[in-house]
């Protein structure tokens, strides 16, 4: 589903002659990203919980599973655009843990209250607006700290290098350790062991 100015959102799909309305609101399908993160349910039992998120009405629905499957996947990757397979690509956010950092920088820019806009913000314009938050956002310095590489240490830069370093173990997301983090550290021990090594004048 591209962006567009010209059109409103058709909140619906159409799949072999039947249509399917559906709740896209920017907090529903965030609580369905997280669903899928949810390891106390089973695969089969997070399926059938997203569907009935995402498709209204489902009560008068006689789809099995695979079928469900099949709407679903359609709806978060064809419909939405939404990105599931990972890739080696380093992750400098996460929906649910920057929470906070995204309300407050949504406030900040654009005076909009994302509690307040639960249910009725479109997922559409809601990444959006996230992707065109200011610099001088919250949630954007954060990814920047994340995004920052550490210099090579020399005389002149220990303190900035300390305080970079503490600023993305500060800001770490849970679970995922900063990729220049652990350059910086194999660069560490490399110039460690090349000390150990190094012949004696």
């Amino acid at each position: 589903m591209t962006f567009t100015l010209t059109e409103y959102f058709d909140d619906y799909i159409e799949i072999e002659g039947t249509r399917y309305a559906l709740n896209l609101s920017y907090d529903n399908v965030l609580r369905v990203l997280e669903l899928f993160r949810d390891k106390d349910f089973s695969k089969e039992q997070r399926l059938e919980i997203a569907f009935d998120m995402l498709v209204i009405g489902t009560e008068d629905l006689d789809i099995d599973l695979h079928g469900k499957d099949q709407i679903v996947s359609f709806i978060l990757q064809d419909f939405l655009e939404i990105e599931f397979k990972s890739n080696n690509s380093p992750k400098y956010y996460d929906l649910t843990e920057d929470a906070a950092y995204i309300y407050a920088s949504f406030l900040q820019d654009y005076g909009i209250d994302l509690i307040e806009q639960q249910g009725k913000l479109h997922w559409k314009k809601f990444n959006a607006l996230l992707s065109s938050l200011s610099d001088d956002t919250k949630f954007r310095k954060v990814v920047e700290i994340r995004r920052m590489k550490i210099p090579p240490l020399d005389k002149h830069n220990a303190e900035q290098r300390d305080a970079i370093i503490k600023a993305k173990q500060a800001y770490r997301l849970r679970g995922k350790e900063d990729p220049h983090l652990i350059a910086d550290r194999i660069d560490n021990t490399l110039d460690q062991v090349a000390a150990i090594f190094k012949p004696r004048g």
